[in-house]
C-alpha cells in the first residue's frame, strides 16, 4: 500500500522528520555503546581467566612433580622415591584445594565458551587421583597406564588454559595469552620427559619405544619454547634463557646424551634415577618461576586493559547521552515553538467548524507575528461570532425543552405568578389532582389547598407581595392536598422561585406519598415484628449478614456491629456434614424454605442446638436476592429429651441398659450377625446369694453392690459389648463380632466370662467389711441362626440355672440337649396336671417302698 503523507497532520509529519534522525541516532549510539561494553566484558573475562591460570598451573605442576616420582617408584629399590612419594601427595592436595577454591570465584557463565565444560572434564579428572594412589600402592596398576591417567588430567588442566586463549584472541592481550600458553605446554613436555627418564633410570634400561617417548618430548619441549619466544617479551625472553643455562639445564643434558646416543635397547648402570628427578625438577621449577612470571604479567595487562576500556565505555556513554539531550533539546524547542500551536490551532478550527465555541486558544499565539499568529486572532474572532449565534439558538430551544421535560415529569409541576394565579399546569398534576389545564389556569392556588390552610397561604403571599421572601422557598416540605374530588391527600411539595422579563413566578414541583407513607407504616409494623423473641437473620444471596435483631445478640452472644459484614458461617459448630448443607441448600432452591434442627456455636465457643427457619427472597426473575431466618435456642428442651431418653432406656441405679434397650440392640446384632456371618454371645448373670445381702446389710449396701458390679462388667468387655441390667440381680452382657467359626467364637466368649469371674473375687467394698459376692453365668451363642431374641434369653437363662445347679461362681454354655429335656419336662407336667384334672391315673401299690 503506498503511504500519502500529505493524509497525515503536518504537525505530523514535522515531527516524524524530527523523530527519524532522533531514532537513528540513537541506534547508532546504543551500536557504538554495545561494541565498547562488548569489549570491556572480554577484556574483564581475560582479567578473571589471568588471575585463575595460577592456580590451574600450580596444580598441574604439583600432578607432573606426583607423576615423575611415581614412575620413578616402579623400578627404584630403595624408599628414598617412596618417602618423597608421601612428601607429593600433600602437595599435590594443596595444590588441589586452592584449584578448587579458586572455581568459585571465577563466573564460567559470563565468559561463555567451552569454559565450563573444560573445568568439569579436569574436576572429574582430578577427582580420580585418590583411586589411582590406591590402585598404585596395590600394585594393580602399569607405570604406563599411571602415567597416562596422570597426563590425561593434566590435559584437562592445560585445556582451561586454553580458553584464554579463545577469550582474549580480539585484544591486545594475545601476545602474552600466546606465550603463556606454549611455555605451559613445553612444561608438560618437560613433565613427561622426566616421567619417562626417572621409569627408565630406576628400571635400570630403556626399551626403544620409551627411548623414542623420550626424544619425542625433548623436540616438543625446545619446539614449544621455541614458540614462546617468538611471542614473549625481552624480561621474559631473558628468565628463560636464565632456566636454560642453569646448572640444572646443563645436568639434564648429560644425563639426556646418555640415553639419546644408545640407539635401541639399552641398560643402564649405576644410580642415575634420583638425579634425574632431581634435576629435571630443579629445571621444571625454573620453567614455573618463568610461568609465573608470565601469569603475573598476564594479570596486571588485563587489569589495566580493563580499566582502559572501562573508561572508554565512560567516555563514550557520556558523549552519547549529551549528544541525544542536545538532539533532543532542539526537538524540543521545534516542537514547542512550531509544532505544538499548530496542533492548538487545528484542534481548534475542527471544534469550531463542529460549532462548539466552548474551544480554547492560546492568547499568546494571538500575540505572534507569524502565520501562526494571524491564524489564532482568526479564530478568535470565528468563535465570538459562534457563541452569539449558538446562545440565540439555545434561548429558542430552551422553552421548548422546559415545556417538553415539564410535560414527561412523573412529579406534578404548577407554575403560579406573583399574585397566586395559576400559569403552569402539567399532565401528571392533573392526574394527581384531577383537574384539566383549562379548568385551572388562571385560578388561585387555594383551589389545590383544604380549607385549613388557605388564610396561612393568602398571609404568605401578602408578603411576597410586599417584598417579603417566602420561608419555604428552596425547602422541601410535607403538606396536604385537595383533589377535585374534594379528597384530601399527603404530598412533598417543593418551591423554587424565578424572574424573567414578564414579572416573578414560583413553580411548585409536587410528589404524592399516599403509597410511601402506607409503605412506612407496614415498615414500622415489620420492623416490630422482627424484634421479636426468636432470634433473625437477614443475609444477601452470598449469605453476607446485612442486619440482625435483639434476639439474636441474647442467643449467640454477637452484637450486631460483629456479625453485620460477616457470613452466615459466623455460627458453624462443624457438627454436620457437608451432605447436610448440600439438602439445606437444596430445599431452599426447590421449595423456597427450609426448617429443621441444627446445631450452631455461639460467640463464647458453646456449642447449642437451635430451631432454624430459612425462607428465601426472590425477585421479579425468580432469583434469589435475600434469605430470612428465623431461629430459637431449643437446649433445655433438647435436655429434657435427652433426661426422658435416659428414663426410658438405661437403667437409673446403674447406668446401664434396661431391658428395652437391650433388646433394641440385640435386634440390631442378630441383622448384623446374619449379615457379615459372624457370632455373637449372651452372657445371662446372676448373682449368687443377692437376698442374703439385702436381708444381712440392708438394702443400700445391696444397691451398691449392684453399682460395683456393674462398673467392673463394664470394664470386662469392649467399648462396642453392650452391658445391660434386666433388673433385680440380673445382668446381660452381649458379645457382637465374634469369629466366623462357633467353636472359636465359643473360645472368646469363655475367655471374657472367665474375666468376669476373675473380676469378682475382689471383697465389695459394703457398709461392713469386705464381702465377696459371685456370679452365675449362663452363655448361648448366636449366628445365622433363626432363633427369636426370647428363645436366645430363654437358652442363657437356662444355661444360667445349669451354672447355679454346679455350685454357682461358675459358667455354662446352653447345651441342646438341655433344651430338649426342658421341653419334655415341661411336656410332662402339663400332662400329668390334665390327668389329675380328669382324675385319669391312680398311684400303683407297693408293699416295699410305701
Amino acid at each position: 500500500m503506498k503511504l500519502n503523507l500529505q493524509n497525515f497532520r503536518i504537525g505530523t509529519r514535522i515531527g516524524l522528520a524530527l523523530a527519524l534522525p532522533i531514532a537513528g541516532l540513537l541506534v547508532f549510539a546504543l551500536w557504538v555503546l554495545s561494541g565498547y561494553f562488548r569489549t570491556a566484558q572480554d577484556v574483564g573475562n581475560i582479567r578473571s581467566m589471568a588471575e585463575f591460570a595460577p592456580a590451574v598451573g600450580g596444580l598441574v605442576h604439583a600432578l607432573q612433580k606426583e607423576r615423575g616420582v611415581s614412575a620413578g617408584l616402579v623400578g627404584d629399590t630403595g624408599a628414598e622415591f617412596s618417602e618423597r612419594l608421601r612428601a607429593q601427595h600433600k602437595e599435590t592436595d594443596e595444590r588441589r584445594a586452592e584449584f578448587v577454591r579458586s572455581l568459585s570465584r571465577i563466573n564460567t557463565d559470563r565468559i561463555g565458551g567451552d569454559l565450563a565444560s573444560r573445568i568439569a572434564l579436569a574436576r572429574e579428572a582430578v577427582d580420580q587421583i585418590a583411586t589411582w594412589r590406591g590402585a598404585f600402592a596395590n600394585q594393580s596398576i602399569a607405570n604406563t597406564e599411571l602415567t597416562g591417567h596422570y597426563s590425561a588430567a593434566i590435559l584437562r588442566l592445560i585445556e582451561i588454559v586454553e580458553e584464554i586463549l579463545l577469550a582474549g584472541t580480539n585484544t591486545d592481550l594475545t601476545r602474552t595469552v600466546f606465550a603463556y600458553n606454549y611455555l605451559i605446554h613445553a612444561k608438560e613436555s618437560a613433565g613427561l620427559e622426566r616421567a619417562t627418564g626417572v621409569a627408565g633410570f630406576a628400571a635400570g634400561r630403556f626399551d626403544p619405544a620409551s627411548q623414542r617417548h623420550f626424544i619425542e618430548m625433548i623436540d616438543r619441549q625446545r619446539l614449544f619454547l621455541t614458540e614462546f619466544k617468538s611471542f614473549a617479551s625481552t624480561e621474559q625472553s631473558a628468565l628463560l634463557d636464565t632456566a636454560l643455562v642453569s646448572p640444572a639445564a646443563v645436568a639434564v643434558e648429560r644425563l639426556r646424551h646418555i640415553v639419546i646416543e644408545n640407539w635401541g635397547a639399552i641398560s643402564l648402570g649405576g644410580n642415575h634415577a634420583p638425579q634425574w628427578y632431581d634435576a629435571m625438577t630443579r629445571k621444571i621449577d625454573l620453567l614455573k618461576d618463568v610461568e609465573d612470571r608470565v601469569a603475573s604479567d598476564l594479570v596486571a595487562q588485563s587489569v589495566q586493559a580493563e580499566e582502559s576500556a572501562t573508561r572508554a565505555v565512560r567516555w563514550v556513554s557520556v558523549l552519547t547521552v549529551i549528544m541525544l539531550a542536545f538532539t533532543v533539546a532542539i526537538a524540543a524547542a521545534i516542537a514547542r515553538g512550531i509544532i505544538f500551536p499548530l496542533v492548538h490551532i487545528t484542534n481548534a478550527m475542527s471544534k469550531l467548524a463542529a460549532r462548539d465555541e466552548t474551544v480554547e486558544i492560546e492568547s499568546k499565539d494571538g500575540r505572534r507575528g507569524d502565520e501562526i499568529g494571524d491564524m489564532a486572532r482568526a479564530l478568535i474572532v470565528f468563535r465570538e461570532d459562534l457563541s452569539r449565534t449558538v446562545q440565540a439558538e439555545e434561548r429558542l430551544k430552551s422553552e421548548a425543552r422546559y415545556q417538553a421535560l415539564v410535560q414527561s415529569s412523573n412529579d406534578a409541576i404548577v407554575t403560579a405568578d406573583s399574585v397566586g394565579n395559576i400559569v403552569g399546569w402539567n399532565r401528571y398534576a392533573q392526574i394527581v389532582f384531577g383537574y384539566t389545564e383549562v379548568e385551572v389556569i388562571g385560578q388561585p392556588l387555594t383551589l389545590l389547598m383544604p380549607t385549613r390552610y388557605r388564610e396561612r397561604h393568602l398571609a404568605g403571599m401578602g408578603r411576597v407581595l410586599s417584598g417579603g421572601e417566602p420561608r419555604i422557598i428552596g425547602k422541601t416540605v410535607e403538606v396536604d392536598g385537595l383533589r377535585k374530588d374534594q379528597s384530601e391527600f399527603p404530598m412533598e411539595l417543593s418551591l423554587a422561585e424565578w424572574e424573567v422579563a414578564e414579572g416573578r413566578f414560583v413553580t411548585g414541583t409536587i410528589r404524592d406519598i399516599t403509597a410511601s407513607k402506607a409503605a412506612e407504616r407496614e415498615l414500622r409494623i415489620a420492623a416490630i415484628a422482627f424484634e421479636s423473641q426468636e432470634g433473625m437473620v437477614i443475609t444477601d444471596a452470598n449469605q453476607v449478614i446485612l442486619r440482625v435483631n435483639w434476639a439474636f445478640t441474647q442467643i449467640t452472644g454477637y452484637t450486631a456491629e460483629e456479625a453485620i459484614g460477616q457470613t452466615s458461617n459466623l455460627l458453624k459448630s462443624d457438627r454436620h456434614d457437608a451432605a447436610f448443607y448440600a439438602a439445606m441448600w437444596q430445599s431452599l432452591e426447590d421449595t423456597g424454605t427450609w426448617r429443621g434442627e441444627i446445631w450452631n456455636r455461639r460467640k463464647d465457643g458453646e456449642i447449642y442446638p437451635e430451631l432454624l427457619s430459612i425462607t428465601a427472597v426472590f425477585d421479579e426473575h425468580g432469583k434469589a436476592t435475600h434469605y430470612v431466618a428465623a431461629f430459637s435456642d431449643i437446649t433445655l428442651r433438647k435436655q429434657a429429651e435427652a433426661k426422658i431418653e435416659l428414663l426410658a432406656f438405661y437403667d437409673p441405679l446403674t447406668g446401664l441398659p434396661n431391658r428395652r434397650l437391650l433388646l433394641d440392640r440385640l435386634q440390631q446384632a442378630l441383622a448384623g450377625s446374619a449379615r457379615s456371618s459372624r457370632q455373637g454371645a449372651l452372657l445371662f448373670i446372676d448373682l449368687d446369694n443377692f437376698k442374703t445381702i439385702n436381708d444381712t446389710f440392708g438394702h443400700d449396701s445391696g444397691d451398691l453392690l449392684l453399682k460395683q458390679v456393674a462398673q467392673r462388667l463394664v470394664a470386662c468387655v469392649r467399648e462396642c459389648d453392650t452391658v445391660a441390667r434386666m433388673g433385680g440381680d440380673e445382668f446381660v452382657v452381649m458379645l457382637e463380632d465374634l469369629s466366623e467359626n462357633p467353636e472359636t467364637a465359643a473360645t472368646q466368649t469363655q475367655t471374657v466370662g472367665e474375666k468376669i469371674l476373675a473380676s469378682f473375687i475382689q471383697p465389695n467394698e459394703l457398709a461392713g467389711p469386705g464381702h465377696h459376692s459371685t456370679p452365675s453365668i449362663g452363655v448361648t451363642l448366636f449366628g445365622d441362626n433363626r432363633n427369636s431374641i426370647d428363645e436366645l434369653l430363654k437358652q442363657a437363662d437356662l444355661a444360667m440355672y445349669q451354672a447355679k445347679a454346679a455350685g454357682r461362681n461358675t459358667m455354662r454354655f446352653f447345651d441342646p440337649a438341655m433344651q430338649t429335656a426342658v421341653t419334655v419336662r415341661a411336656t410332662l407336667e402339663g400332662d400329668l396336671r390334665e390327668a389329675v384334672r380328669k382324675q385319669g391315673f391312680t398311684a400303683p401299690l407297693s408293699d416295699s417302698y410305701g
